[in-house]
């Protein structure tokens, strides 16, 4: 049998990459409580010519860890348009890296889209809006399929003054400090990106700049590879747009002692005017440079002019340095052994020299202006404004309850400052891990205006359910944490949500109903059935109470009002009769042990309540019974059980018992070996007999399956396996053993087929039924892990699909399936939090499209290229904008669903495809592509 699933695995991996899924998804919606939030991070602001704010940043949103979030607010601080974008990832956990405007007002936010837990992998895109918030352009830079991604080594992007944008980026290797591979882009001002070149670039370290059509780079290698010790050596480099290099290897020794140690971490690259480079940096190391700022001058020609470093008995620490308006240089630092904020240049004669001091305060942070103005941050100001002429004009000071990420001048007296708040997600906890953005314009003397962004929030769904009403609505049993849970020693677990939210076929939220403090988790009902819906779509609820020593019944109306709530005892399914206006409670095994003679006494339960009202009724117990399963018969509720003593008779006795409510029908002992166990897992037939199975540990030909009907005639058959989940399909009875093979059995109990496919031990198995159809899911990593089988078990369809518990979906009224998953991940912050969403979908089974179904030919508006192809070909629109596309066998059959224009089907086989393309506008056209 290892042989025969070796081979079915070769099958499953050599359709891997286009096998036909006949799951059509119609449409998905996120759901999840929004009470709490713990990341809305403000990157960057900006002042536009109308002294209009805007603020970039970043917010946790309903269906991904975090958005780019851009907000424009008037001068009064009034709220004149705010957008959210993000990129369909694993994890959308979306980073801003740079943001700019142009002179029209236009915004542009450059980012990495991450896709994991650690921040490592993501992909580069770009957004554009116009000043009334228009999305102009919103593009993915390389991998636009999502099939790679990369953490970046180096990032930058300029924006030039027509518009147009230069970029370079580096991915990363996760060995040394990155790849060697990078890439020049420029992008026009529709967003149309080109690649300039790629150049091989040492990268053990790198800084860089770009600067009128221009990249400059300073880079470092090992001296020695296998002797780290002995340092780097550094190169600068300048690139210009056509990709031709100059280089400039720095044999400087002074030079090496300030960049042996330094990691770029105070470090500036400045060009001026003339396109002579200068090179400032502070080493930071416990040697003889400690507290020295280097200055080192590359002129246009690539030329070493001087290494210049202050005097050994000065402590500085650089702040940073920029070029002004007179095309001199300016370096920003503390003199520490004086605590003054100085600024330092180099005068004609190559010395450096200082510029101006402020006796009064350090500094602790720069922003240059556009105007020539720049900010410091101060050690007993906040912000202080000085003019190109290193005068300072103002000083601003915020409220200072949150911590300063950015801030953005409005006129000489005024200036925005934006930064973050920390606050504690609850009460209770002992971190502070909720972020909300925060900012305010201030004058000279007072607070103007503030403005403060909390997001919709997260929280982790981890536990639902599915059921379908008789007006084809779904209604959703979940449980949900009301925040990001917070894995860190000290940190406080987000309070608990029990909820029963229900949705028409569309996935219009209708309603939702919170079990608000009353209810723990449904956990402990995972497996059983705690939820039944009436005729009027009245939901039948019996739930464990927050304190766990207690069960309630609640009664819902289609509406979602609470009609009652009645003490009742923790069941194993709840059943219901509209015909004699009954609920049934069902227990499972009880058990007591009396703490004097340590003897355990066992029982089962049932409590019958009028439907109405909720009264209680009636109460039966079952002493030393385990409940099996139940049916209807002309009205009156009978139930099956398993006869069950403390002292483990029931591995020497095995009987059977049949009530009708509290009334036994008859006892049946079954023909068993002693110590033979019962499977509890039990199937009913449609004419209300029990099937059972039994195995014995040391002899397997006393596996036995079992059949009692309700005249107490009884029959088995030996069988050479124990059987899991069984199964009714068209008269037969589908069965998974012991082995993990499927079995078809007929209602002889005859084994009729026994599969030929031996599935995984481990990461899971699921089996239902489907449309007369068998459902298997296994556990098979990135490959095709689903198929239908019929009841013959042949396999029908053999696919990749998202792993199904078989809790989680149901079928609805027009064959439609309907799933509830959920997605989301952790993010190693400190401390760290993990969030996940829950997310229901619509799958429509229907998926075959015969070739003549093309009725007409849509090629006058579809460019198809290149057509033949062997690999890649792109899909143009002449008068709609793209949405998606649906790509087709010959025969109908749906192959794969694709949200990008760029197609790979380099792993089709040769042949004929159908395109079936939908548009934005709601159109729907049709085209061919040939696979050579």
């Amino acid at each position: 049998m290892k042989k025969l699933f070796t081979l079915f695995v070769f099958s499953i991996l050599s359709f891997s990459s286009y096998s036909q899924n006949p799951f059509t998804l119609t449409k998905s919606v996120s759901f999840g409580l929004n009470n709490h939030t713990n990341r809305d991070y403000p990157n960057f602001s900006f002042v536009d010519k109308e002294k209009n704010l805007i603020i970039i940043g970043t917010t946790e949103r309903d269906s991904t860890f975090s958005d780019v979030l851009v907000t424009k607010l008037d001068e009064n601080y009034d709220l004149i348009w705010q957008k959210t974008t993000s990129f369909s990832t694993s994890l959308s956990y979306e980073i801003p890296l740079k943001a700019f405007t142009n002179t029209n007002g236009d915004i542009y936010v450059f980012g990495a889209s991450k896709t994991n837990a650690t921040k490592i992998y993501g992909k580069l895109f770009y957004i554009k809006y116009d000043e009334n918030g228009n999305e102009l352009f919103k593009k993915i830079i390389e991998n636009k399929d999502g099939s790679e991604y990369h953490d970046f080594g180096y990032f930058d992007v300029k924006l030039n003054s027509d518009d147009t944008i230069n970029l370079v980026y580096s991915p990363h290797t996760y060995s040394g400090y990155g790849s060697n591979e990078f890439h020049f882009l420029k992008i026009d001002a529709k967003g149309n990106a080109t690649q300039l070149f790629t150049k091989e670039i040492i990268n053990q370290g790198i800084r860089g700049k770009i600067e009128n059509d221009t990249f400059y780079f300073v880079s470092r290698k090992f001296k020695n590879p296998d002797n780290t010790n002995e340092g780097y050596s550094h190169t600068f480099l300048k690139i210009d747009k056509e990709g031709n290099e100059n280089s400039l290897s720095i044999e400087n020794t002074d030079f090496h002692k300030y960049y042996l140690s330094n990691n770029y971490e105070n470090f500036n690259l400045d060009i001026d005017g003339d396109k002579n480079s200068y090179l400032t940096t502070l080493n930071s190391s416990d040697n003889d440079t400690k507290g020295r700022i280097n200055i080192s001058l590359i002129s246009s020609d690539n030329i070493l002019k001087f290494v210049l470093t202050t005097s050994i008995d000065k402590n500085y620490y650089l702040i940073d340095s920029f070029i002004n308006s007179t095309n001199q240089l300016v370096i920003i630092a503390n003199d520490l052994d004086t605590e003054k904020l100085v600024f330092l240049s180099i005068d004609s004669n190559n010395q450096i020299i200082t510029l101006k001091e402020n006796n009064s305060y350090l500094g602790t942070g720069f922003k240059l202006n556009k105007d020539g103005t720049f900010f410091i941050t101060t050690s007993n100001s906040n912000i202080r404004l000085f003019s190109d002429e290193l005068i300072e004009i103002s000083s601003f000071n915020n409220s200072n309850t949150y911590n300063l990420v950015d801030f953005s001048k409005v006129d000489n007296n005024t200036i925005i400052s934006l930064g973050v708040e920390v606050n504690k997600m609850f009460p209770q906890s002992d971190f502070n891990t909720q972020l909300n953005i925060i900012s305010e314009k201030i004058n000279t003397t007072n607070i103007l205006n503030k403005y403060t962004f909390s997001g919709e929030g997260t929280s982790n769904v981890f536990q639902h359910k599915t059921y379908i009403d008789n007006d084809n609505n779904y209604i959703l049993f979940v449980t949900e944490k009301l925040g990001p849970l917070c894995y860190y020693i000290g940190c406080s677990q987000p309070p608990l949500s029990v909820r029963v939210v229900k949705y028409n076929s569309d996935l219009k939220k209708l309603w939702e109903y919170d079990f608000i403090g009353q209810v723990s988790n449904i956990e402990s009902y995972y497996s059983d059935n705690n939820l039944i819906i009436d005729s009027n779509n009245n939901i039948y609820l019996n739930l464990l109470n927050k304190e766990r020593d207690k069960n309630h019944l609640y009664k819902l109306s289609s509406e979602g009002i609470l009609l009652y709530k009645k003490e009742s005892v923790k069941s194993k399914e709840i059943v219901i009769n509209e015909n004699t206006n009954k609920v049934y409670i069902i227990s499972g095994n009880k058990q007591f042990i009396d703490q004097t003679t340590w003897k355990t006494s066992n029982w089962s339960e049932i409590k019958v309540f009028n439907l109405t009202n909720g009264n209680l009724e009636k109460d039966y117990k079952y002493d030393n019974r385990q409940y099996l399963n139940h049916f209807f018969n002309n009205g009156s509720l009978f139930t099956y059980f398993l006869h069950l003593n403390s002292d483990f008779e029931y591995l020497k006795d095995h009987y059977i018992y049949l009530y009708n409510e509290d009334e036994l029908i008859f006892r049946r002992k079954l023909d068993l070996k002693e110590s033979s166990i019962i499977n509890q897992i039990s199937l009913i037939n449609k004419n209300g007999s029990l099937l059972i199975n039994s195995s014995h540990h040391n002899y397997q030909s006393e596996n036995r399956f079992h059949k009692i009907n309700l005249n107490n005639e009884y029959s088995f058959k030996q069988i050479n396996e124990r059987l899991f989940m069984l199964l009714n399909l068209n008269n037969k009875i589908i069965a998974q053993d012991d082995d993990r093979y499927i079995n078809v059995y007929n209602e002889n109990l005859e084994l009729i087929k026994k599969g030929n496919i031996q599935f995984p031990s481990s990461g899971g198995f699921v089996m239902s039924t489907i449309k007369d159809k068998i459902f298997v899911q296994w556990f098979n990593p990135n490959e095709n892990n689903s198929a239908f089988f019929n009841d013959n078990l042949e396999i029908e369809h053999q696919f990749k699909f998202d792993i199904l518990d078989k809790e989680t979906f149901s079928i609805d009224k027009e064959n439609n399936l309907i799933t509830v998953n959920t997605f989301g991940n952790g993010i190693y912050l400190k401390p760290w939090v993990s969030w996940k969403r829950g997310l229901v979908s619509k799958y429509n089974l229907d998926t075959t499209l015969s070739i003549e179904n093309f009725t007409h030919n849509s090629n006058n508006q579809i460019n198809i290229y290149p057509n033949p192809t062997k690999n890649i070909f792109t899909i143009n629109l002449s008068n709609n904008r793209f949405n998606k596309v649906e790509v087709y066998s010959t025969n109908g059959q749906l192959i794969n669903i694709y949200q990008k224009k760029e197609i790979d089907i380099s792993n089709f086989k040769t042949g004929l495809y159908i395109l079936k393309v939908f548009t934005k506008e709601k159109n729907i056209l049709y085209s061919k592509i040939i696979k050579q």
